[in-house]
């Protein structure tokens, strides 16, 4: 009986790997298919972000809150002096 409950959970421990790196195998090929399209991106001066904290109150729920603010920017090319 113990046996077969060892096996029972080395096979279950096994199909759950092999899912798990079968998961991961596909993420990477996403990721490279990702990179691979974004390769000829435009990524020069005209192009920025910004990454800020943000918190704040919320006066209708009065509650409180915390996160990342984003900040794109995008130069019109006419007016940018490099």
């Amino acid at each position: 009986m113990a046996l077969v409950s060892q096996r029972d959970g080395h096979q279950k421990t096994r199909d759950m790997l092999f899912i798990i790196g079968s998961a991961v195998w596909l993420l990477n090929v996403v990721d490279a298919a990702v990179d691979a399209h974004l390769s000829t991106f435009d990524v020069s001066k005209k192009l920025s972000m910004t990454i800020n904290p943000d918190a704040g109150w919320i006066t209708t729920t009065e509650t409180g809150y915390m996160g990342l603010s984003f900040k794109l920017n995008f130069r019109n090319t006419a007016s940018y002096k490099r």
